[in-house]
C-alpha cells in the first residue's frame, strides 16, 4: 500500500474536490437538454473517408522505409535538393 503524508492527501482531497465540483458547475451550467451525444470515427479527420487514409498511411510508409535504408557505399545526399523528411 502507498503511503501518504498529511500534506499529500489534502492535496488529493482538494483535486478531488475541485474536480466534482466544476464538473458539477458545468453539468448544471450547461443543461441542454436538445444535446446529442455522438461518437465519430478517427477516420473521419481526413477528407475522403477511409481510401485517402489508407493511400496517405502506404505513402507514409514508402517514404519511412526508405528513410531507414542505409546509405550505400559513395551515396551522399545533397542537402540543397533533400525534403525536410
Amino acid at each position: 500500500m502507498l503511503q501518504t503524508t498529511p500534506q499529500e492527501r489534502l492535496a488529493l482531497g482538494v483535486t478531488a474536490l475541485l474536480l466534482v465540483a466544476g464538473t458539477g458547475v458545468r453539468v448544471v451550467a450547461l443543461r441542454d437538454p436538445g444535446a446529442q451525444w455522438e461518437a465519430a470515427a478517427a477516420d473521419t479527420l481526413e477528407r475522403g473517408g477511409v481510401h485517402a487514409v489508407r493511400s496517405r498511411v502506404a505513402a507514409r510508409a514508402s517514404l519511412d522505409s526508405a528513410a531507414a535504408r542505409p546509405l550505400a557505399a559513395g551515396e551522399k545526399i545533397d542537402p540543397n535538393r533533400a525534403s525536410a523528411e
